[in-house]
Parts: C-alpha cells; sequence; structure tokens
C-alpha cells in the first residue's frame, strides 16, 4: 500500500510503501515499524485520504483510504454515521428525543420521589430562609389592618383544613408594590399573599379561591420540585446527607424562580383542579377564581413591567374556561 511520508520539520514528502503486519503493527518500508497503539490514527472522513501520526512526529497520507481502513477493521463508529446521513439523523432525533423525555417526563419524575422524601425539618428550613430573601429583596411590610389580618387568617385556616386536613401551613401578608397582586406558595406550607392581591379581589370568594390554588401548589410540592429540578445534584446530596448548607443554597436560589416563570404549566392546572374542587365542595363558585385572574390579566397588560400571578401561567381566559367547565359538571 502506498503512502506520503511527511517529515516532522517539512511540508515535503516522500511515496513509500507501508504494510500492515500480525500482530496489530505498521510497517513502513525503509522507516521502521510501530504497533498500532502507539500511532494516532486520525478518524475515517469519506472523500479524505487516511492520516496516521507517526511517534516522531512523522506523518503519514494514505490516498487509499478504503484499503487502510478496511485492513484495520473499519473507520470506528464516526466514519459510519457520516458515511450515513440517514442514520446519522436518525441518531440525533433519537438523541433530541431522550433528552427532552428525560426534561419532561424522567426528571420531574425523579425530583416528585425526592421531593416526597426530604425531611420535614428540610422543607422547613428552605421555606423560612426563601421568605427571608424574599423580605430582603422584594417585599415590605404588610399594611393590611389587624383586623382583616385576623380574618384572613381565619379563611385560609378553613381552606387548608378543607384541602388536606393536618397537614401544617400558615399566611404570611407582605406589601409588593413593585409586583402587584401576587401569591406565592414556599416549602413548609408558607402562603404569602400580597396585601395588593387582597386588594384587588373584589370579596372573600375570590381571596378563599386563590388560597386554595395556592393551598394546592403546597400539598403537590410544586415550589420545592420546580427548585430541585433546577438543582437535582444539590437535590440528590441533602436527601442523601440531610445537608443544610446545599440546602442553604436551593432557599437563596428559590425566590428567583418564583417569580422567573414561576411554576410548569401543568403544576397551574394541578393547583387550580385543586381550587375547583374545594369550590365545588364548598358550594362555592369554581368561576370566582377566573374572574379574579381576568382582573389580574388586565391589570398587567396596563402595567407590562409588574410580574403578576399568570406570569408563565395558562392564559386567563383558558383558566376561566376551566373554571366554567368545572361549574357546570356540579
Amino acid at each position: 500500500m502506498r503512502a506520503r511520508l511527511y517529515a516532522a520539520d517539512s511540508s515535503a514528502s516522500r511515496e513509500v510503501e507501508l504494510q500492515l503486519l500480525p500482530g496489530g503493527r505498521l510497517q513502513v518500508a525503509g522507516v521502521g515499524s510501530w504497533p498500532l497503539e502507539q500511532l494516532e490514527i486520525a478518524a475515517r472522513i469519506p472523500g479524505c485520504a487516511a492520516v496516521v501520526e507517526l511517534p516522531a512526529g512523522q506523518r503519514l497520507e494514505i490516498d487509499d483510504a478504503d484499503m487502510f481502513y478496511a485492513q484495520l477493521g473499519g473507520g470506528g463508529r464516526l466514519f459510519w454515521l457520516e458515511s450515513r446521513w440517514l442514520a446519522a439523523l436518525l441518531s440525533i432525533v433519537v438523541a433530541v428525543g431522550a433528552i427532552t423525555w428525560f426534561g419532561t417526563r424522567g426528571l420531574p419524575a425523579i425530583v416528585a420521589v425526592i421531593a416526597d422524601a426530604l425531611p420535614a425539618e428540610t422543607q422547613t428550613f428552605i421555606g423560612r430562609e426563601a421568605l427571608r430573601a424574599m423580605d430582603a429583596s422584594i417585599f415590605e411590610p404588610s399594611t393590611l389592618d389587624a383586623a382583616r389580618q385576623g380574618e384572613l387568617r381565619a379563611l385560609f385556616g378553613e381552606v387548608t383544613e378543607a384541602i388536606s386536613p393536618g397537614l401544617p401551613m400558615r399566611i404570611e401578608f407582605r406589601a409588593a408594590p413593585d409586583i402587584g397582586p401576587n401569591a406565592f406558595a414556599l416549602p413548609s406550607g408558607i402562603v404569602v399573599l400580597t396585601d395588593e392581591l387582597a386588594g384587588l379581589a373584589a370579596d372573600d370568594e375570590e381571596l378563599a379561591a386563590v388560597l386554595a390554588h395556592e393551598a394546592g401548589h403546597v400539598v403537590r410540592h410544586h415550589a420545592l420540585r420546580r427548585l430541585l429540578q433546577n438543582s437535582l445534584l444539590a437535590a440528590v446530596v441533602i436527601s442523601l446527607t440531610g445537608d443544610l448548607g446545599s440546602a442553604a443554597n436551593l432557599a437563596a436560589a428559590l425566590p428567583v424562580l418564583l417569580l422567573d416563570a414561576a411554576y410548569s404549566r401543568d403544576f397551574e392546572r394541578e393547583a387550580d383542579a385543586v381550587a375547583f374542587d374545594y369550590a365545588l365542595a364548598q358550594g362555592l363558585d369554581p368561576e370566582a377564581l377566573g374572574r379574579l385572574l381576568i382582573r389580574i390579566d388586565e391589570l398587567r397588560r396596563s402595567r407590562p413591567g409588574a410580574v403578576t400571578l399568570l406570569d408563565s401561567h395558562p392564559a386567563a381566559q383558558e383558566r376561566l374556561a376551566a373554571a366554567r367547565a368545572a361549574a357546570a359538571g356540579r
């Protein structure tokens, strides 16, 4: 088999004869022979010469690449893919599909198991630290008077007792002029209601619907699952070791996640379903949540920079339609 031999320090070449010997050696006539494992043999590229780097810095270029690689046993998986574009395209599709499935189904399933297994004290720690971070960045003290706070605490107690008796939850009130009407469900059962949302609601029935929605997030561990999904490695460490240092890092990330595309649409639909079921069980109107969401949507359109309860949620009209469907089915 003929090849061109290039010296280590020259672009000039000369013709040489080479041979693949039994036992896995390459012999170049008049130059020497080497075990194949000492050589750097480039991956096969269709239409190009085979390239072999010799130990002393010399380089062989073999025009009859088909013969050379055939004697080597083929050009490897890379060549097989490159020479078969359909197979290569199929491989890409399979890889993208696998990644997509893991991101949308596999990872959420793993995270749901981890969230359910996290010790209560770890969840309490994450929720407390997340609230502390939000108090330092986006919240201000509530201006709701003590009497109104008392009424809403009682309402929240009625809602949570109906939805999940025995699961510890508590409501916190905060003003949030920069983000407007909103509510947040934190790990450990903390629900934060902003003064702005309390003031926007037309009546307590609408507020009960929102609180039931947020309680749904707590019951389904949505905030925790969203957090763990974005920090899977830390989640595994915490679940195995109970390391509060990693838990603190998760807690610090939670406010950003809550404000940036708060929950997936599936999570929102699950929480809406909890609110609709609550309303039907209590003889209330499931459309109460939809009416408030429409009002929030109108406010958001008038304040493009506001981060509201609807950001990254299913469209308000879609959720109102779901509420009406729930009402029609009672």
